[in-house]
């Protein structure tokens, strides 16, 4: 066989994989969302007792699991008829350390998978409501009165966080300030890593009031609001990891404005303004075309939300926009780096 035509067979291949990898996402879905990680933790099983077990049909069953073995998460003992779970699987464990469980039942949850298969009708007519039902108010305020959703939100962006947040807060000087307050900042994981390594630091996260239910933060590292009205003046450095990619450009001016205000008073902290400053985490896009996570985060950001990740110059603009200029850009042991802003 030439090399042109094992070239073609192999693309032909590649090509076959993302046609239809929403089969590959769905199945991972469902092994998360139905727990089999969990089911299969202590003890391999037959397909009747995984079944019993998970209140299934059996026939339809064992196609699913036939499809889940060639992705690795289980493998089937042809002499015992029973299935047991694989390392790969395993990470799909509720308890694992580094469970991927949440994450999974996040992304192939009917408010985030469906919205993708309205891709053709967004890129002729921009996105709206019709399209995605996050799209008009965001996120987490659709998902108010959803709170099985909303706790599946909060564990996965907690787990997807547990490791990274340190490597962030580690790849900048905090050392000149004295008040920090995370914006949208959450259930608190990246409040905790900062003052965790700046005994210097006081903190708090600016959130709704709903977002702290359940919540490991102590009351004094809390205060709510909601950063389309104001931002409150209590800090001389303002987080916001994570944020601005989920919202339309006139929202995300509206959010970074009212940072400014907060930041252009006298009355919250004695720090000079000059010195104040805002840290913006996020993906930047590459500007040379080059293959990067990030392009796909900010896809799936104008798909469900109309938000969008940006490069080097497109933050360079928004700041300047918003009355700010981008002081540095620090590059971070994780997929996100930190833009650091000064006031105009």
């Amino acid at each position: 066989m030439n090399a042109a035509k094992e070239r073609m067979i192999e693309n032909i291949k590649t090509l076959s994989q993302m046609i239809y990898g929403n089969w590959l996402q769905q199945c991972s879905y469902t092994f998360a969302e139905l727990a089999m990680a969990d089911a299969l933790s202590n003890s391999s099983k037959t397909c009747e007792k995984l079944a019993e077990d998970l209140e299934l049909n059996i026939p339809y069953l064992r196609q699913f699991l036939r499809c889940v073995a060639e992705l690795g998460f289980i493998q089937f003992n042809t002499k015992t008829k029973e299935y047991m779970l694989t390392e790969l699987g395993a990470l799909l464990r509720s308890d694992h350390p580094y469970s991927k469980r949440a994450e999974a039942r996040l992304n192939g949850a009917d408010y985030r998978y469906k919205p993708w298969g309205n891709l053709v009708d967004i890129l002729k007519n921009g996105n709206g409501k019709e399209y995605s039902p996050t799209v008009e108010k965001g996120t987490l305020t659709y998902l108010q009165d959803k709170p099985e959703l909303l706790q599946i939100f909060h564990e996965a962006m907690l787990k997807k966080w547990e490791t990274e947040d340190s490597k962030i807060v580690e790849a900048f000087d905090f050392s000149s300030f004295h008040n920090v307050i995370d914006i949208g900042g959450g259930k608190g994981s990246f409040l905790i890593s900062i003052l965790k390594q700046n005994n210097n630091l006081k903190g708090a996260v600016f959130d709704l009031s709903t977002t702290f239910e359940n919540s490991e933060l102590d009351e004094i590292n809390i205060m709510t609001g909601n950063f389309f009205e104001e931002v409150p003046d209590k800090a001389d450095v303002y987080t916001m990891k994570n944020v601005i990619h989920n919202w339309p450009e006139d929202k995300t001016k509206k959010i970074m404005r009212n940072v400014r205000k907060a930041m252009m008073s006298t009355n919250g902290v004695n720090t000079s303004i000059k010195n104040k400053r805002l840290l913006i985490i996020e993906n930047i896009l590459p500007d040379d075309g080059s293959r990067d996570i990030s392009n796909w985060m900010s896809l799936n950001f104008m798909i469900l939300v109309d938000g969008q990740e940006r490069n080097k110059e497109e933050y360079k603009t928004l700041g300047e926009d918003c009355g700010f200029r981008l002081e540095n850009i620090y590059t971070t042991d994780t997929n996100r780096d930190i833009l650091e802003y000064s006031l105009l």
